[in-house]
């Protein structure tokens, strides 16, 4: 779509507030599934730049949303992009979540950037799901971990959480829908060994 005409239909879906966004997304050639459910409506600039925003929204009360956009079939619900700077920010001052992908089948948030970039970057603690403790029982020199998802081909890393003087993991064996750690042999009281599993 051309750029002009790109930005002048954003202008009359921010004017024409949620009464006419059907009325105004009906002139594009690819309509826009973008729509403001709180206060204030969208902002926009166009062309922002380093200094400015392209879009924001913000609303201060419980469980709002600021700004949602989903798509039924196989695009993209939100992209964003910038040539040096972020291209999506999320931020929470409270329990909530400042950015927030799901998805049924493909990819909840996809983060990608060139060899000379950074494709996800962190600041502060992360959780994940696929991540976790097993106890080896005394007199075991293995464990397995039932966990939905994983296949032969996902990648197992384990390390021990207790300390044991020449006990070591010899190996972390992923199958269908469990992996197996085992240890160099077996162990004389219940120990912990963490493990973070990828793909």
């Amino acid at each position: 779509m051309d750029e002009s005409v790109f930005c002048a239909s954003r202008r009359r879906l921010l004017a024409a507030g949620l009464g006419g966004v059907a009325a105004a997304a009906a002139t594009l050639a690819k309509p826009l599934g973008v729509a403001a459910l709180t206060t204030p409506m969208l902002t926009e600039t166009d062309n922002a730049s380093t200094a400015n925003t392209g879009i924001s929204n913000s609303d201060a009360a419980a469980n709002a949303v600021g700004f949602a956009a989903s798509v039924a079939g196989a695009g993209t619900g939100l992209s964003g992009s910038a040539p040096t700077g972020v291209g999506v920010l999320g931020q929470s001052t409270s329990a909530g979540a400042g950015v927030r992908g799901t998805s049924t089948s493909g990819i909840g948030v996809h983060a990608s950037a060139p060899t000379t970039g950074v494709a996800l970057q962190v600041t502060g603690r992360a959780k994940f799901s696929r991540s976790g403790r097993a106890t080896v029982s005394a007199g075991q020199n293995h464990r397995t971990v039932t966990l939905a998802g994983v296949t032969t081909s996902s990648l197992v890393i384990a390390t021990l959480r207790t300390r044991r003087t020449g006990v070591y993991v010899a190996a972390a064996v992923p199958s269908s829908g469990k992996f197996t750690i085992y240890l160099n042999k077996a162990v004389s009281a219940a120990t912990y060994v963490a493990y973070f599993v990828l793909n």
